[in-house]
């Protein structure tokens, strides 16, 4: 029916006098198509076919009449809605961006520093954990890295990197973490953030 009604384009043939007897034409075979449609679904969409055929006057005439023709000239329109109205999805995607929002206020609460990793070990029957002491500042911390499966523990001693310090302390496999370094993961794997240039352990990132 789309198509039909794409190719004969009766908004165009309204525009001339001597075409507009075909444009009538052209949409009274388009309401006949849509009484047709309307019986063959009635069983399906009980309440929504009632609806189109209430808007376009079938309700008058015997719908159950599966033969092309049957539609009466001149029949009244009644009011017209819109069955299946569209679903907005755009606004349920800015609703749930919204959601992902958080207050500055929430992420000042969070102190990064620059630490620079001092050891580095595998933590016994943990293959993905490596045990690590970084000097943050005046303070040497430990921590628990899930980064094994990406960096030997002799390749990352001496690295500048970002630590969360005001973490709250965690047990991971037996092991005490004082909070956390930050780490940017992809599937083809990942890597450590480390600082742009030399930067003193305990430096403040914001």
């Amino acid at each position: 029916l789309n198509g039909y009604l794409e190719r004969r384009a009766p908004w165009k043939l309204l525009k001339n006098d001597e075409t507009k007897a075909e444009a009538g034409m052209v949409l009274f075979q388009a309401m006949e198509a849509l009484r047709l449609v309307a019986t063959m679904l009635h069983p399906i969409m009980p309440e929504k076919m009632s609806e189109l055929q209430r808007g376009f006057g079938f309700a008058a005439m015997d719908i159950a009449v599966q033969q092309w023709g049957q539609l009466i000239p001149d029949s009244k329109l009644g009011e017209i809605k819109i069955l299946f109205p569209r679903i907005e999805i755009e606004t349920k995607t800015e609703e749930k961006l919204e959601e992902d929002l958080v207050e500055f206020t929430d992420f000042q609460k969070l102190k990064f520093k620059t630490g620079i990793i001092e050891t580095a070990e595998k933590i016994e029957k943990a293959d993905r954990l490596l045990k690590l002491t970084v000097k943050v500042g005046d303070e040497t911390r430990q921590l628990v890295a899930g980064i094994a499966e990406h960096y030997e523990p002799e390749e990352i001693i001496g690295k500048t990197v970002v630590v969360l310090t005001n973490l709250k302390p965690a047990k991971i496999r037996g092991v005490e973490s004082q909070g956390m370094i930050l780490a940017a993961s992809s599937k083809d794997g990942l890597t450590l953030l480390t600082t742009d240039g030399d930067m003193p352990s305990g430096s403040e990132v914001r």
